[in-house]
């Protein structure tokens, strides 16, 4: 092999290293971090109180608390809407309102922090050790997980 090939492979092999390197950071910067609360859950009319060990802290621009279940519409219609409440390690609580869907290979329900009915991001300097969750319409839940990411 002449020079102008070896050359040529050269910078084709380190740009290829390069934009292999680049595409790495970015699925690892959008890789959302998430943390299973609960699993196989039965989600009633009275609270159940779920203790999150160890805290989780909001360390990203966005926090969600998820839902991993079947269908939010029932067969006759009907929407499951759960009430969920974080607690931080001084007792101060944040409710939670449906804020959308999400769909991979699964669909779950994203619930997002509000104050007088506006989505809020979390205080960065609050630990939050204790979950509540209740529906007027009991359904299961396959998985409860905290996802904390920054979307960019």
């Amino acid at each position: 092999m002449n020079w102008p090939i070896k050359i040529g492979v050269t910078v084709l092999g380190i740009a290829g290293l390069l934009f292999a390197c680049y595409i790495g950071l970015i699925i690892y910067i959008n890789w959302p971090n998430d943390r299973i609360l609960a699993k196989n859950i039965e989600i009633t009319t009275e609270w159940i109180e779920i203790t999150i060990e160890p805290a989780v802290k909001p360390e990203n621009r966005s926090q969600s608390v998820n839902l991993r279940i079947k269908d939010l519409k029932l067969p006759d219609g009907k929407l499951l809407s759960p009430e969920i409440e974080l607690y931080d390690d001084s007792g101060n609580k944040v409710e939670f309102f449906h804020s959308g869907s999400v769909t991979k290979y699964f669909v779950d329900e994203v619930f997002r922090a509000r104050y007088q009915n506006q989505s809020i991001d979390l205080p960065a300097d609050r630990r939050y050790t204790k979950m509540r969750i209740r529906s007027d319409i009991p359904f299961s839940c396959d998985q409860i997980y905290w996802r904390d990411y920054d979307p960019k």
